[in-house]
C-alpha cells in the first residue's frame, strides 16, 4: 500500500513541480531550468509543452547527471542518489517533495532531511543561497569516499584481497545481519502484500467502470490513484521494446571491448 502511496506520490510531485517551474520561467527569464530526465524516463508530454513555451527550459538527457551537477548554480531532486554527487561535489542541492514520500519507500540518506514543501519555500531557494539539505554525517556514515583514489579501484583492491587472501575470515557483524535478514523479510512480506492489493484495485476498477458502482470515498480515492499512477507509468516508463534495444546496445559494446581485450 505504501508502494502505490510512493508512486502516486512521484506523480504528483512531478506535477507541482511543473507547476511551481513554470511560475518561475514566467517571472525569471534570466534563470536558465535545465530539467535532466532519468534514464528510463520516457519523455512528459507537458515538459515537452514547456520546452516550446518557454526560451529559458530545456529537457535534455545527454551528459551524465554529474556533468550537471557540476555545471549547475543550484540543484533540485526529490529523490535520487544524485543527491550523494551534489554533495560531494559541494553542489548545493534542496530536496523538493511538496507532497510526503511514505518512509517504507524513502532512502535512508534522506532522513531527516531540510525538505521544500511550499511554493513559497521553492522561490526562496531560487533567489538565496542555502547550504546542503542532507546530514552530512550520515551522507558520509552511508558514502565511504576518499578524495585520493577512485572508489570503483578501492572495491577492486578489495575484492582482489578477499579472493587471493584465503586466510582471513571476513565475518558480518551479528547485529547488522539480523537487522539486514529482518528489513529483507519485511520487504518480501510487503511485495506479496503489494502485488494482492493491486490485484484488487484492478478488479474493483474494473467494476466500477462497468457498474459505475462506488466503494465509499477511501476506496475510490485510492482507485484514482491507482488508475492515474497506471497511466503515468504507461506514459512515462520505457517499453519493453526500448529496453531491449538499449540492452542490445550494451551487449554490443561490451562484446566488442572483449573483442579488442583478447
Amino acid at each position: 500500500m505504501d508502494a502505490l502511496k510512493s508512486f502516486s506520490s512521484f506523480v504528483r510531485i512531478l506535477n507541482y513541480l511543473m507547476d511551481w517551474t513554470e511560475n518561475l520561467l514566467s517571472r525569471k527569464n534570466e534563470v536558465n531550468f535545465i530539467y535532466r530526465p532519468h534514464p528510463v524516463e520516457n519523455v512528459n508530454s507537458r515538459l515537452l509543452q514547456m520546452q516550446d513555451m518557454y526560451h529559458n527550459f530545456k529537457m535534455i538527457s545527454e551528459h551524465s547527471v554529474k556533468q550537471w551537477i557540476l555545471a549547475s548554480d543550484k540543484i533540485f531532486t526529490w529523490i535520487s542518489t544524485s543527491i550523494a554527487e551534489a554533495f560531494f561535489a559541494d553542489r548545493p542541492c534542496a530536496i523538493v517533495r511538496p507532497v510526503p514520500i511514505p518512509h517504507l519507500e524513502d532512502m535512508p540518506i534522506y532522513k531527516d532531511a531540510e525538505i521544500i514543501d511550499t511554493l513559497e519555500k521553492f522561490n526562496e531557494c531560487i533567489e538565496t543561497e542555502f547550504g546542503p539539505s542532507i546530514s552530512p554525517d550520515i551522507m558520509r556514515n552511508h558514502y565511504d569516499v576518499d578524495e585520493r583514489e577512485a572508489s570503483y579501484i578501492r572495491v577492486c583492491d578489495t575484492l582482489e584481497t578477499i579472493i587471493k587472501d584465503r586466510s582471513k575470515d571476513y565475518v558480518w557483524d551479528d547485529e547488522e545481519l539480523t537487522k539486514y535478514t529482518k528489513r529483507k523479510y519485511i520487504r518480501y512480506a510487503h511485495s506479496i502484500m503489494l502485488e494482492i492489493y493491486f490485484v484488487l484495485l484492478q478488479t474493483a476498477l474494473a467494476i466500477q467502470k462497468k457498474t459505475k458502482l462506488s466503494f465509499g470515498t477511501s476506496i475510490n480515492n485510492r482507485i484514482t490513484n491507482y488508475e492515474m499512477g497506471t497511466a503515468f507509468r504507461n506514459e512515462n516508463t520505457a517499453s519493453e521494446e526500448e529496453i531491449r534495444h538499449e540492452s542490445d546496445r550494451i551487449d554490443h559494446i561490451l562484446s566488442r571491448n572483449e573483442t579488442r581485450g583478447a
